[in-house]
């Protein structure tokens, strides 16, 4: 045990600088869907203002969510333009002013144990409410601030409730 001492405030610096880069190496929680990284982005601000990813869409991003990741609806005829253009919840994002870009998302799952017997548990489980406003402070988007607020999640009680 007095080796171990000895030894310990011998090396304290370098196990300490060990732990340190241990602890900031470690990631940290990603919500991101696996298919987004398939399309080969290096970086998330190719389709979010936030550089570190999530919150909101940049109009681009909005635009390849409703034409190539979300799926293209077989009953429309809208192009991919008409469709990336009314990706927004509000609508067409171009009737907008260029330095505001509200948006809101919403994830639910409709959960149904054992369909079609008596003892069927039917319940909606809402997994993500978000909401919130991006500013943009300068025509070419380079200065923007953007916020919002997470209105519920699964950790509210949804899928793993569901589950147990």
């Amino acid at each position: 045990m007095k080796v171990f001492r000895v030894l310990c405030r011998r090396y304290f610096h370098w196990i300490a600088l060990v732990v340190a880069f241990a602890a900031g190496t470690v990631p940290d929680v990603s919500e991101a869907y696996p298919d987004f990284v398939s399309y080969g982005y290096r970086s998330c601000m190719t389709c979010h203002y936030n550089a570190a990813g999530g919150g909101p869409l940049s109009d681009y991003g909005r635009a390849l969510w409703a034409a190539e990741i979300a799926g293209k609806p077989f009953w429309t005829r809208k192009t991919d333009e008409q469709l990336g253009q009314s990706s927004g919840f509000v609508g067409n994002v171009e009737s907008l002013p260029y330095w505001l870009r509200p948006y809101a998302k919403y994830r639910g799952l409709y959960y149904l144990t054992s369909p079609g017997e008596p003892d069927s548990v039917a319940r909606w489980i809402q997994m993500q409410a978000d909401a919130g406003l991006t500013i943009s402070l300068d025509p070419d988007g380079k200065w923007i601030l953007s916020g919002g607020d997470r209105l519920c999640s699964d950790s509210e009680g949804g899928l793993a409730a569901a589950a147990g």
